[in-house]
């Protein structure tokens, strides 16, 4: 749950073919999730978090997470109950995405001082949708009678709120009859779209082929769809940026190549040696070591403390 990278980006990256070594495969996966996050300090995948913080009587709260994708509620009650009344209006407060940060700017609201009285539920993590304009945001669609389509609005989504926001989209669209529910997966990292009624979706033939959501939301456009109550994405998806996913393939390759599957080689660091630091050298041989150019990208996502 929650992996930088897909077993088929895994697989891909090592050239390996088939999925005889998928056991492996998983384990590496898990390890690099957490060996990425534990360097950086921060969740990677976008998820929703549910946290309680002492009040200081101070207009801010310092998140433990960010970046912070979106804020669903901030509450400050010294009982704890979190009632509708101490809900605290969006309207009051703004957030600082980039380093974590809830100020309550409107009325200079300061939250009381308490154990535990500040209640915040929040999104964080690096993994975003992109829809982008004419580029990649169309559905075309039919249920056996006319052609059409639906638009995803352009902007950056979790994967929760773009499966929301393509779900909103089929139900409002006027062609189709049928219910529609979309939903997305953290195990699977697939997108599924279901109806009440048999629906195509047309990656080949519709009238916006060139601006499909296709790559988006994880289905191949090799073809059409064949006709169905529900659709499971071809493709796994994570939303995460390119020089992370970077960062974690070459993470798994050096762990693959540590394995006895990779033949056990291990990182070695050139050391100078004599009393004037000469040419004559020693080499170490490093195990589970964490490769610089790793690093490089992942130094640029560190926490940062304020």
């Amino acid at each position: 749950m929650f992996d930088i990278v897909t077993l088929k980006q895994i697989r891909d990256w090592l050239h390996v073919d088939g999925n005889s070594q998928d056991h492996i495969f998983e384990i590496i996966q898990k390890s690099v999730t957490k060996a990425i996050e534990e360097y950086i300090q921060k969740f990677v995948i976008t998820r929703q978090l549910t946290e309680y913080y002492d009040g200081k009587g101070e207009i801010h709260v310092d998140l433990n997470q960010y970046p912070v994708y979106k804020v669903e509620s901030v509450h400050d009650d010294t009982q704890r109950a979190f009632g509708a009344d101490t809900l605290i209006p969006s309207t009051d407060y703004i957030t600082y995405t980039e380093y974590g940060r809830v100020t309550n700017f409107k009325s200079l609201h300061r939250f009381a001082r308490g154990h535990q009285n500040v209640k915040v539920v929040y999104w964080t993590g690096y993994s975003r949708f992109r829809a982008i304009e004419g580029e990649n945001n169309y559905i075309d669609i039919k249920e056996g009678g006319a052609d059409t389509f639906i638009k995803i609005p352009d902007g950056e989504y979790s994967a929760e709120d773009l499966a929301i926001t393509i779900q909103t989209e089929l139900n409002a669209n006027s062609t189709l009859t049928g219910d529609y529910s979309v939903s997305y997966s953290h195990i699977s990292q697939k997108f599924t779209i279901e109806s009440t009624v048999n629906f195509t979706l047309l990656w080949q033939t519709g009238a916006n082929a060139t601006r499909k959501a296709d790559d988006l939301t994880g289905f191949t456009s090799s073809a059409d769809t064949a006709g169905s109550l529900k659709e499971l994405g071809t493709v796994a998806v994570t939303g995460v940026p390119d020089d992370l996913v970077l960062a974690a393939l070459k993470l798994a390759h050096r762990i693959y190549e540590q394995s006895k599957y990779g033949g056990n080689t291990q990182e070695k660091k050139i050391e100078p040696i004599g009393a004037s630091g000469g040419r004559s050298s020693s080499a170490e041989y490093v195990k589970n070591a964490m490769p610089d150019e790793v690093k490089l990208i992942l130094d640029g996502y560190r926490r940062a403390f304020i």
